[in-house]
């Protein structure tokens, strides 16, 4: 099979982790829907296992295929698992074949699966006189990748840098342009030509390097189902483990994300599958008295929303009980008690965050321990992303994560505090205001601002002008970020435009300051502060012993 280079690496990767088989299913000549059977056959092999490739692509069957022939490889998946799910209807024949894994290989250098299947039963036809060895794959040491993305990174502060000294000769060359009597005409003219000579270069500089820095962020994309292949089986023999059945569906397991990322986001889906088969599927026998299917449904998504990523887990159990959960918040001492004045539900749900916190009546090897959706949380927002939960009672919950694409370089929003630059990712701003002085009022002892359709509160960047007092009519500048369900206001001094920023590592004491992502040094050598917006706005919202501090409803205000 001619695959796509993408399919090849996927192959490769899988192989060593188990069998992948291959299935090619022929619908009959005379079937009335081949495009149904053939969305069918498809379905089922997504549920079976993880799809790596499929002629025709995963959009067209999708879209409605109405060929005769259908070809797929699937990871994760046993050959007899394959033969069921392409047992349908008008289907004539179904050829499924193992392909053996790699894992075992005792050899070092790199496997390229090279799969040839013939259309029909095996023939007597003599096969030709195999040609010299072709390796169209490499394995590079990782550590050779990263020296690259931090040369890449290097090359873009460059980039900065000369659009930079563009944006400066322009200027200048405006400036003699309006001395003429200051300057020769042919030397305005001579720096003229200059400044367009130099204005193509630095065009056609940003496009190659735009380009190459896309090759070699694509070079460090791992398919994320290689994370995903590792949970049928713990959701196995955790389902067994409690008396409960459950079926995992994973779906999107080819969308990519940088190598960073995807080592940071194992741990916290093991504690979400793990935390949803304990508390929100039920036993068979209650879903049955619910009115539900015997087998519970455990979904598994990935998929890519512009430059993030977002990782869905969903089930359809008991979902969360809100009032339980702030009953249980206030007798640990985690929220106040405030009678007559409810949270509402996105308030109630944050809670299940809050370090400590466990609705686990008795400590057992899946929960109960100590460590919670906290730790998830932390770890989602250490690689700059964000987690949020969707529930109605009686029918699941939905744990969303959403993830940026890579942590290395990132378009971000340069805003000025004061004397200090920071760089705000462009992924956690909604939208930017400008109001002025005299509409930032106090309410219940927080500083708010009306926005579009509400109000939010607004919080000052260090080193930034006050927000309240003095002349009313003076512009205050207003980024409208989301965390957790709630929308905040960082107000700033100016908003100095969008870039693309190299972020470098901490030092040992930075490091400890909460907030901070790390530094940049942008195009004119000033060092922007990288802001972690998650991080950041954690500790505002909570600063006081973990206890969450809810912010003022539009009615309120």
């Amino acid at each position: 099979m001619n695959l796509p280079r993408k399919a090849q690496e996927a192959l490769r990767q899988a192989l060593t982790r188990g069998p992948v088989v291959y299935a090619a299913v022929h619908v009959r000549a005379d079937s009335v829907l081949p495009e149904a059977r053939n969305y069918l056959v498809f379905n089922n092999l997504k549920k079976a296992g993880t799809l790596i490739w499929s002629e025709p692509e995963a959009a067209r069957l999708e879209a409605g295929y109405a060929g005769r022939q259908t070809r797929a490889l699937i990871a994760g998946a046993t050959a007899a698992a394959v033969e069921r799910a392409c047992n349908v209807a008008e289907v004539e024949r179904a050829e499924v074949r193992a392909l053996p894994s790699t894992a075992a290989a005792p050899s070092a250098a790199p496997v390229v699966a090279a799969v040839e299947v013939s259309p029909t039963p095996a023939s007597p036809t003599p096969r030709p006189t195999p040609g010299p060895l072709r390796h169209d794959t490499i394995r590079v040491d990782v550590r050779k990748l990263d020296v690259l993305m931090d040369e890449i990174g290097e090359l873009v502060t460059q980039r900065s840098r000369f659009a930079q000294l563009g944006a400066d000769f322009r200027h200048y060359l405006r400036n003699l342009r309006l001395r003429r009597d200051a300057v020769a005409p042919p030397v305005l003219a001579h720096l003229k030509a200059l400044e367009a000579a130099f204005s193509e270069s630095l065009e056609q500089f940003s496009r190659l390097s735009g380009r190459l820095q896309e090759s070699v962020m694509d070079v460090r994309m791992v398919p994320i189902g290689s994370v995903f292949n590792r949970f049928p089986r713990m959701v196995r023999d955790l389902g067994r483990e409690l008396g409960k059945e459950v079926r995992l569906e994973i779906s999107g397991g080819d969308t990519e994300v940088d190598r960073s990322v995807i080592e940071e986001i194992g741990d916290p889906l093991v504690h979400l599958i793990r935390n949803a088969l304990d508390h929100g599927v039920e036993e068979p026998a209650a879903r049955l008295a619910a009115g539900k299917p015997r087998e519970a449904r455990l979904e598994l998504r990935a998929s890519q929303q512009g430059n993030r990523i977002m990782i869905e887990v969903r089930d359809d159990g008991r979902g969360i009980d809100c009032q339980a959960v702030y009953r249980k918040a206030v007798e640990k001492g985690l929220a106040a008690d405030l009678p007559g004045a409810p949270l509402s539900t996105s308030e109630a749900l944050n809670l299940i965050f809050l370090p400590g916190f466990s609705t686990a009546g008795k400590v057992s090897d899946i929960s109960g321990r100590g460590v919670g959706l906290d730790v998830v949380r932390r770890n989602v927002e250490r690689v700059s992303g964000t987690i949020e939960v969707e529930s109605q009672p009686g029918q699941g919950a939905t744990f969303r994560i959403r993830l940026p694409l890579t942590l290395a370089i990132v378009h971000a929003l340069l805003v000025r505090a004061g004397e200090t630059v920071y760089a705000l990712p462009l992924a956690a701003v909604e939208e930017i205001h400008q109001v002025p002085a005299g509409r930032i009022q106090l309410v219940r002892e927080q500083e708010v601002v009306p926005l579009r359709d509400g109000v939010a509160a607004v919080y000052g960047l260090p080193g930034g002008a006050p927000l309240r007092g003095g002349d009313p009519n003076r512009p205050i500048f207003v980024a409208a970020v989301q965390w957790s369900r709630q929308r905040v206001g960082l107000a700033v001094d100016r908003f100095l435009g969008q870039e693309e920023v190299v972020i470098k590592p901490l030092g040992r004491y930075l490091s400890r300051v909460p907030g901070l992502a790390g530094l940049s040094v942008l195009g004119d050598g000033r060092v922007a502060l990288v802001l972690d917006v998650a991080a950041l706005l954690s500790g505002l919202l909570r600063p006081h012993g973990g206890e969450v501090r809810t912010l003022p409803s539009a009615e309120t205000a």
